[in-house]
């Protein structure tokens, strides 16, 4: 019981400045990427995500497969054996988590540094999957977080 806060309602007429508010950004330490990048002992390799936007956020669900999607259509125009390819990619999609294509998209969404195609983000994944969950736990706390004040120094 003692713990129990006071609630006081949001009063927009209070929010004098928004130009302070800003979008978090946070570095993630992805160690086990040290290799690939040849880092000696005592470095770690970092990757920059920031929070989400509300209508980013709700895009990802489909974003992924709609980006795959297009850029396939531009493979098979430009292929000789269009039924191959089309048969290739809806194996991929098919094998691909509904979930795991949501977090990749987050992922994409939320990477400042480095900037990460599609292929780059299946790849990731599939080699380093719970280093990229970490990425995406990062950037959904950022974005339950929401908007940093910034301090006037």
């Amino acid at each position: 019981m003692g713990n129990e806060k006071e609630k006081v309602t949001l009063d927009l007429g209070k929010i004098k400045n928004r130009s302070n508010i800003q979008q978090r950004v946070e570095e993630v330490e992805v160690p086990e990427f040290n290799e690939l990048l040849g880092l000696e002992e005592g470095k770690v390799a970092v990757v920059k995500v920031t929070q989400l936007s509300l209508d980013i956020f709700l895009k990802s669900r489909d974003d992924l497969n709609d980006r795959i999607r297009n850029l396939l259509e531009g493979i098979v125009e430009a292929s000789a054996k269009k039924e191959d390819v089309v048969d290739e990619v809806e194996k991929i999609q098919k094998k691909m988590h509904p979930e795991t294509k949501y977090r990749l998209s987050i992922i994409r969404e939320g990477l400042v540094e480095p900037v990460m195609s599609n292929s780059d983000l299946v790849f990731f994944s599939k080699m380093f999957p719970l280093a990229m969950n970490r990425i995406y736990d990062a950037i959904m706390k950022l974005t339950s977080q929401g908007a940093n004040i910034k301090k006037n120094s």
